[in-house]
């Protein structure tokens, strides 16, 4: 009976300390996030491009939000994605303007 109250002690106390120390994580809202082996590496490259970011996001037509996290790079490519997208229209739209003026 001894010995197994010692385990559940020895258990007990191992399960209560707190050792993030050891593991590269992320920190947000109060929550900690471990991070996959090619983003640590990429925190340890210290390279921008593959810095995890993480943003709280909420959908059009609801009120809940959601984390969404994803690389710089990743953020570069939608940004540039979606300025060519309205440079797009803005072009059709001023294409269809001229037409409609000279007809």
């Amino acid at each position: 009976m001894k010995k197994i109250t010692i385990v559940i002690s020895i258990l007990a106390l191992a399960a209560c300390s707190n050792n993030k120390g050891n593991v590269l994580g992320v920190e947000s809202g109060g929550e900690y996030y471990s991070l996959d082996h090619a983003a640590k590496a990429a925190v340890a490259k210290n390279n921008d491009d593959e810095r995890l970011v993480c943003k709280r996001v909420q959908k059009t037509g609801s009120h809940f939000k959601t984390k969404r996290c994803t690389t710089v790079a990743e953020l570069k490519a939608e940004k540039r994605r979606a300025k060519e997208i309205l440079e797009e229209r803005q072009l059709q739209e001023t294409r269809r303007m001229v037409r409609e003026k000279n007809n």
